[in-house]
């Protein structure tokens, strides 16, 4: 999750990692630890040492596992990466469709219409994880990405998937379902819009436009509006300033939003003033509002 479309910026908020453990094993040629290959998983050690409580991570160098199947050796175990396996716990990640069987087929097309989202996936494999407190002003960047557990032998990390690379930005405002059922009503934001309100310095505008000049990233916001809808911008005195068309997948998850660079239809700087919207769509009741500007 992140502020802007800069690795950096990126924090973890959720993990699913499978449960395996890095054996090591002291070699008394050599009087030395050594690594026992890749990754095992707990199952996996509970079956080679027939233990079935064998809980791997209260054994270290100092405190070694011995075991009456191998009484010759002594053991101690490290995490791999997370291991945090358990779905749905503590706000993690967790299955959409718990009570989903596992499907007939993995081929979507050939699955049974019970088996399968709105959107044509398979249900079983579909995960989500609640992310919690997000402002609706604010744009949040989001990715998933995939790891392994690298290389243990060569000392190696875990290798993962770009950070950016396919991320999604996102508003946390209405779903085109509850805009088109007026379940929410359109918002403009920030309203008045104030040019000593220090939007940039604050990071409201121009994240990711550093090289341009501030009236070049100025922006307000039209939240909970239909995905395919005409936005008008009037003076007080029924002047048009601008008119535009918002035209957005409803799958896009910034349907429901739309802003304007606050720039005229003869390209100009809009002037201080009091303006009146208007948003109109198919099969939705028009909708008029005002905003000011403070310049």
């Amino acid at each position: 999750l992140a502020r802007d479309e800069r690795a950096p910026s990126y924090n973890l908020v959720a993990s699913y990692d499978r449960e395996d453990y890095n054996m090591y094993f002291f070699d008394t040629t050599k009087e030395e630890w050594k690594l026992a290959g890749n990754p095992f998983l707990l199952e996996e050690l509970q079956l080679y040492f027939h233990d079935d409580n064998l809980e791997p991570l209260i054994y270290s160098r100092t405190s070694p596992y011995t075991s009456p199947y191998y009484p010759d050796m002594s053991y101690y175990f490290k995490s791999q990466d997370f291991n945090s396996s358990e779905m749905g716990v503590a706000r993690s990640i967790g299955k959409k469709y718990p009570d989903q069987p596992y499907p007939s087929t993995s081929i979507a097309d050939s699955a049974r219409p019970e088996e399968l989202t709105e959107d044509g996936y398979l249900k079983y494999f579909e995960y989500e994880y609640l992310i919690e407190n997000l402002l609706p002003t604010v744009e949040y960047y989001v990715n998933v990405t995939a790891f392994d557990f690298g290389s243990p032998t060569f000392d190696l990390g875990a290798l993962e998937s770009s950070v950016t690379l396919n991320a999604k930005s996102a508003y946390a405002q209405g779903s085109p379902g509850q805009v088109l059922n007026n379940e929410v009503g359109v918002q403009v934001y920030p309203n008045p819009y104030r040019l000593d309100a220090r939007y940039r310095e604050t990071g409201f505008e121009g994240r990711n436009d550093s090289d341009r000049p501030d009236d070049r990233v100025r922006k307000l916001h039209f939240a909970n509006i239909p995905p395919k809808c005409k936005i008008s911008i009037f003076t007080i005195d029924g002047d048009l300033v601008k008119e535009f068309d918002h035209n957005v997948d409803p799958s896009d998850p910034k349907a429901t939003h739309e802003t304007w660079n606050m720039i005229t239809r003869n390209t100009q700087m809009v002037v201080s003033g009091l303006y009146y919207y208007v948003i109109e769509a198919d099969n939705w009741e028009t909708h008029v509002g005002k905003f000011a500007v403070i310049m």
